[in-house]
C-alpha cells in the first residue's frame, strides 16, 4: 500500500500541521484551569472515599456492639431476671449477665465497660460488679440517659462525676451506646449503657483518617473526634460553615470558606444510621500552587512540542510513526481473515477491529470453558427432577461430571419463602435472595449435596445424599440441615421460609417423583403456619406421588417412530401401555393418557410435512376410535396397526428416495477420492448430514459401514493395480493410506487367503504374463 493512498497518513500529517499551528497561549490558559479542576476534584473524590472509608470502618463497629448488645437485652435471661429483686441467691443469673455483658470485650477492645441499669427495681449490673443504684455517684446521670424517649442511640457523656464509689475502673467515658427496654414505654423498666474506650475509638479513625484535619460531630454538634484532643465534648460552633453544610441540606457534598484568613475546602458526609457528621477540612492554597506549577510546565512543554512537531510532520512522519503502525497492520492482517481483499485506507481502524476480533475470541472461548461444567451439571439436575433422562443416560452423566455413586439413598428438599407480602417485597431482589439461599444450603450440606441447587417453579431445589441403611436416621440428618438453612437464612438474610421433605429413594430415576413429594409437602403447610418443616410421609401418610403418563417411555418411543423402527417401536409401545395400566387409574386418567400418547405420535405425521388427513381420510374421529377401547391388548394393537405401522410407511416411502441419493454421493465421493484420508466425518458435513444418519443409510441399503465399504473398494484398487502396474506392494499401501505395508498385507491376507505378493504371481501366471 502506498503511502498516498493511506487515509491514517494523511491524516497523521494534517494533525501534526494544525497542532503546530494552535496558539500555544490558549493551551497554557486552558492547561491551568483543567489541571486545576482535575486537582482538586481528585482531592475531593479521594477525601470523600476517605470520609466513607472511615465512616464505614466506625459504623462497621458500632453496629456489630450495637447487635450484640441487642441481641443480649433483649435474650430470655435477660428479659426473666429484670422483673425480680436481686439478692445473694440470684448469683448465677448475676454472673451470666456479667458473663454476657464481658463477652463481646473480649474480642472488640472499642468497648470498656457495659451496663445493665435496673431503676424499676434499683439494682445494676456492670461487667465487673453489681450493686443497688444508690450506691453510683452517677446515678442520675445513667437514669437520665435511659429515659431520653429513643429506643436505641448513642450519646456523648460529660466525664464528670461518672465514677462509682467502689471502683475506678467502673466508669462511662465519652461515648456511649443506649439501649432502653421495653420499647417505646415513657419510663422503661431497665437499659443497657455501653460505653466505649475513647482511646480506641480514636485509634481506629488515625488508622484510617487522611488530610490536613478530620473532625465527627454526634447530631448535637458536639465533637466526638478531633486531631485536638482538648476540644473533644465540645459543642461545634467556631466556624461558620455549619450553618451552609445546614442550608444545602445534603448528607454529603464539598464546600468552600474561609478559615483564619485561610480559603480551605471541606469535604463533609452525615450518616443515616446515627446522625454523625464527618468532616474533613484540607488548604485549596496548596492545590493551587502545585496546579500553577503544572500549568507553567505544560506551557513550556507546549511551545517545545510545537517546534518538534513541525519537524516530525515535515521529515519523520512516515518513518518514525507511520511505519511502525504499517508494521503492525501487516501482523495483524496476517493473523485476522479480513473479507475485503481489496486495499485498506484506514490502518489503525483495521488494527483496532483486528485486535477486538482478537480479543471478543478470547474471552468467549474462557468464558464458554468456564460456564460449560456448570451449565451441565445445571441442566443434568433439571432434567432429573422433569423426568426426561433415561437411566443408562443418568448413569453416563454421572461418570462424565466425576459423581461416584457412593450414597445409599437420596432426598430431595425444596426450600420457599414463607409469605405472598414478603415475596412480593423481595421480587426486585430475587435472584440475590436465591443465590445466598444456593450458598448457605451448599455450606451447611457439605459434601453430601448432590450436584448444586437449582431454582425451579419459585422453589429452590437441593438433593441431598444419604450414607446410612435406615431411612429414620436419614429423615433426621436431613431434618437437621434444614433446621439449621432456616436459622441460618433468617439471621442472614431475614427471611422466614418453609421446607418441603421427599421420601429417600436409591435410584435417581425416581428424581421427579421425589420433587413432586417434596412440593406436595410444601402445600400442606397452609393450615400448620410458616417456618415449618414437612416430610411427605407425615402429611401424606400412605400415600405415593405416582406418574401416570411416563414421558420418558413415551419419548423413547416418538424417537423410535422417527427412526422408522418398526420392531422397536412395537416392543417399546408394548412397555408403554404396561406401565399405564398398572397405575391402576380411573378411567378419566386412562383416557387422558392414550389421548396424549395419540396427540404426540400424530406430531411426527406433522413434522414430516404429512397431513393427518393422508392417515385417517376414510375413517371417523380418531379420538373417539381410542377412547372405545377397553382393554390393554386392544389398545396395543390398534395403535399398532392403525397408528404407528402406517406412519412408519408413509416415512419409509419418503425416505428411500432421500437415501438413495444420498447414498449415490456417498458412494461417488469415496470412487473420486479413495487414495485421501476418508472419514465419515469429513463426509458427511460435505453432504450437510449427521455422520449417524449416513451410517445408517449405508448399513440399512447395503449391509455395510462406510469405514468397511472404503477398505473394501481400495482392496479392489489394490487388486487392480497388481494385475496391471508393476507398483511395489509398498507403494500400493501408501498411496491407499495405511500406516505401513504390513497392515495393507494383513488385511489383504485376510480377506484374500494369500499375500498380495502371491496374488500377483498367481494373476499374471494365469493371464500367461
Amino acid at each position: 500500500m502506498k503511502n498516498r493512498n493511506s487515509t491514517y497518513f494523511r491524516r497523521l500529517i494534517a494533525f501534526y500541521v494544525l497542532l503546530s499551528t494552535l496558539p500555544v497561549l490558549v493551551l497554557g490558559i486552558f492547561s491551568i484551569w483543567k489541571s486545576s479542576n482535575m486537582i482538586q476534584a481528585k482531592v475531593n473524590k479521594s477525601n470523600l472515599q476517605v470520609l466513607d472509608q472511615i465512616q464505614m470502618t466506625v459504623e462497621e463497629n458500632l453496629k456489630f456492639i450495637h447487635n450484640y448488645y441487642t441481641l443480649f437485652a433483649y435474650s430470655q435471661e435477660t428479659t426473666s431476671i429484670i422483673d425480680k429483686p436481686l439478692n445473694y441467691q440470684d448469683i448465677d443469673s448475676i454472673l451470666y449477665v456479667q458473663k454476657q455483658l464481658q463477652g463481646l470485650m473480649n474480642i472488640h477492645t472499642t468497648v470498656k465497660n457495659a451496663y445493665l441499669i435496673n431503676q424499676d427495681k434499683g439494682w445494676f449490673i456492670s461487667n465487673e460488679s453489681a450493686g443497688e443504684l444508690d450506691n453510683l455517684t452517677n446515678k442520675k446521670q445513667l437514669i437520665d440517659m435511659i429515659n431520653v424517649p429513643y429506643n436505641i442511640y448513642w450519646t456523648y457523656v460529660d466525664s464528670q462525676s461518672n465514677q462509682d464509689q467502689e471502683n475506678n475502673s467502673n466508669n462511662i467515658e465519652n461515648i456511649a451506646m443506649v439501649i432502653r427496654f421495653p420499647f417505646n414505654q415513657v419510663h422503661p423498666k431497665a437499659g443497657v449503657i455501653v460505653s466505649l474506650s475513647q482511646y480506641q475509638f480514636d485509634k481506629i479513625i488515625r488508622s484510617e483518617r487522611k488530610g490536613e484535619r478530620f473532625l465527627i460531630l454526634d447530631e448535637n454538634n458536639r465533637i466526638l473526634y478531633d486531631d485536638n484532643s482538648s476540644v473533644i465534648g465540645d459543642y461545634f460552633t467556631e466556624y461558620s460553615f455549619k450553618k451552609k453544610m445546614r442550608d444545602l441540606n445534603k448528607t454529603q457534598g464539598f464546600l468552600k470558606t474561609i478559615i483564619d484568613g485561610q480559603k480551605v475546602g471541606i469535604n463533609y458526609t452525615t450518616s443515616d444510621y446515627n446522625g454523625w457528621t464527618y468532616i474533613s477540612i484540607y488548604s485549596i492554597h496548596q492545590i493551587t500552587k502545585d496546579s500553577r506549577v503544572i500549568a507553567l510546565m505544560t506551557f513550556l512543554l507546549c511551545l517545545g512540542l510545537m517546534g518538534l512537531s513541525l519537524c516530525i510532520s515535515v521529515f519523520g512522519s512516515n518513518k518514525m510513526i507511520y511505519k511502525p503502525v504499517k508494521n503492525i497492520y501487516n501482523s495483524v492482517k496476517n493473523e485476522i481473515t479480513n473479507s475485503n481483499n481489496g486495499s485498506v485506507e484506514n490502518e489503525m481502524k483495521y488494527i483496532g477491529e483486528g485486535i477486538n476480533t482478537i480479543i471478543t475470541t478470547k474471552n468467549a472461548m474462557q468464558e464458554q470453558i468456564k460456564l460449560q461444567l456448570h451449565q451441565v451439571e445445571e441442566l443434568f439436575l433439571i432434567r432429573l427432577i422433569q423426568g426426561e433422562i433415561q437411566e443408562k443416560e443418568i448413569q453416563e452423566k454421572l461418570k462424565s461430571l466425576g459423581e461416584a455413586v457412593d450414597w445409599n439413598k437420596v432426598v430431595v428438599m425444596t426450600v420457599e419463602i414463607d409469605s405472598t407480602i414478603q415475596k412480593e417485597e423481595l421480587a426486585s431482589r430475587k435472584d440475590m435472595i436465591m443465590l445466598g439461599i444456593h450458598r448457605i444450603a451448599e455450606k451447611v450440606i457439605g459434601d453430601q449435596i448432590f450436584l448444586k441447587p437449582v431454582f425451579t417453579n419459585r422453589v429452590q431445589t437441593v438433593l441431598v445424599k444419604g450414607y446410612n441403611e435406615e431411612e429414620e436416621i436419614i429423615n433426621q440428618e436431613v431434618y437437621n440441615f434444614a433446621k439449621k438453612i432456616q436459622i441460618i437464612i433468617k439471621e442472614r438474610l431475614n427471611i422466614i421460609i418453609s421446607i418441603g421433605i421427599s421420601r429417600p429413594f436409591q435410584n435417581l430415576i425416581h428424581t421427579q417423583i421425589a420433587y413432586k413429594e417434596s412440593l406436595e409437602a410444601l402445600r400442606c403447610r397452609i393450615g400448620l403456619g410458616e417456618e415449618v418443616i414437612l416430610f411427605f410421609h407425615e402429611v401424606q401418610p400412605g400415600q405415593y406421588i405416582r406418574q401416570a403418563y411416563p414421558k420418558t417411555m413415551a419419548n423413547d418411543l416418538i424417537q423410535a417412530i422417527n427412526m422408522e423402527d418398526r420392531e422397536q417401536s412395537e416392543k417399546l409401545l408394548d412397555q408403554l401401555v404396561d406401565e399405564i395400566v398398572k397405575e391402576q387409574l380411573t378411567f378419566n386418567e386412562y383416557q387422558v393418557c392414550f389421548t396424549r400418547l395419540l396427540i404426540e405420535i400424530l406430531g411426527v405425521l406433522q413434522d414430516s410435512g404429512e397431513s393427518i388427513n393422508s392417515l385417517f381420510e376414510d375413517k371417523h374421529n380418531i379420538f373417539e376410535e381410542v377412547n372405545k377401547l377397553i382393554n390393554a391388548d386392544d389398545m396395543k394393537i390398534w395403535f399398532k396397526e392403525e397408528v404407528i405401522n402406517p406412519i412408519i410407511s408413509i416415512r419409509e416411502a419418503r425416505s428411500e428416495n432421500t437415501h438413495k441419493q444420498i447414498l449415490d454421493d456417498v458412494l461417488r465421493i469415496i470412487k473420486e477420492e479413495y487414495e485421501a484420508d476418508l472419514t465419515l466425518e469429513e463426509c458427511a458435513a460435505r453432504l450437510h448430514y449427521h455422520p449417524s444418519y449416513i451410517w445408517k443409510i449405508m448399513r440399512k441399503e447395503m449391509n455395510t459401514s462406510f469405514s468397511e465399504y472404503v477398505a473394501q473398494y481400495r482392496l479392489k484398487i489394490a487388486k487392480q493395480w497388481l494385475k496391471e502396474t508393476d507398483l511395489t506392494v509398498q507403494e500400493i499401501a501408501k498411496k491407499l493410506r495405511y500406516n505401513n505395508s504390513q497392515n495393507f498385507i494383513r488385511y489383504f491376507k485376510k480377506l484374500e487367503g494369500i499375500t498380495p505378493g502371491k496374488y500377483r504371481k498367481e494373476i499374471r501366471k494365469n493371464s500367461g504374463l
